[in-house]
């Protein structure tokens, strides 16, 4: 059941003054070492906690639904497990941040700094992410359905295993990222820089890769690329097509097939 106005209002004055916000931090850091049974969960729900200074808090399995985090400093906190879904964090500032397994379901994180957090099997589905910061990230196992990453910066993170499915990656920078084993089907990875990536044994069905550079990436065993697909990227001679040759992709030669 959604908060009152009123009752939101009241929550996001207390945790502006540091004396409540140590007592609602206290109480949720008994409530994690208790499993539950004493202190309490922390709630932000529909809060508005713009700008508010959250770095190195302890706040694993927290709820922040729907709450206002634009510009926020989150830097080396733990959300593991917590609940973002739907959350304004356009602006903040998470970096080393902790949240394994969080839900940031329909997040706004546009213009987010998340280098090097850690968003293993986090989800992502539906997110804002434009122009978002993942450099040195990871997001193994992360489900990023639908995720609007268009001109956002993943360079040298892990997304091996990630989904990606309908994602929107147009013009991001994805260079030295490790997509191994990744579900990219019918993404839309147009102009986006993957050189010197690792996509050994991603999936490409649908993507759609127009003049995505491929340069030094390593497309050893990609499942379901076509020629067309290939012939409108960009390959050179240090990209390693599907079935282990060298680049640049010739349309006919059938290297797109891995070897079986």
């Amino acid at each position: 059941m959604d908060k009152p106005k009123s009752e939101t209002t009241t929550v996001a004055a207390h945790l502006r003054d540091a004396s409540g916000l140590r007592d609602v931090l206290e109480a949720h850091r008994e409530w994690v070492q208790s499993e539950g049974a004493r202190g309490s969960r922390a709630n932000f729900a529909g809060a508005d906690l713009q700008q508010l200074d959250l770095a190195r808090a302890q706040l694993r399995g927290a709820a922040f639904s729907e709450a206002c985090l634009r510009g926020a400093c989150l830097n080396d906190a733990d959300l593991t497990d917590a609940v973002l879904v739907a959350a304004v964090l356009a602006g903040a500032s998470l970096k080393n941040t902790l949240l394994q397994g969080a839900d940031l379901m329909r997040a706004d994180l546009e213009e987010a700094s998340l280098v090097g957090a850690n968003l293993w099997k986090a989800v992502l589905s539906h997110v804002n992410a434009r122009l978002a910061q993942f450099s040195d990230a990871d997001l193994s196992g992360a489900r990023l359905h639908r995720a609007g990453l268009k001109h956002a910066d993943l360079h040298k993170s892990n997304l091996q295993g990630a989904s990606l499915r309908r994602a929107v990656l147009k013009s991001a920078n994805c260079t030295m990222a490790d997509f191994s084993g990744a579900d990219l089907e019918e993404a839309d990875l147009e102009l986006c820089d993957l050189s010197g990536a690792e996509l050994q044994n991603a999936r490409w069905g649908g993507a759609k890769l127009t003049r995505a550079n491929l340069a030094s990436a390593n497309l050893r065993g990609a499942h379901d690329l076509t020629g067309s697909q290939l012939t409108s990227s960009l390959t050179t001679r240090t990209t390693v097509l599907p079935d282990g040759s060298k680049g640049p992709y010739r349309p006919g030669s059938g290297a797109e097939r891995p070897r079986s």
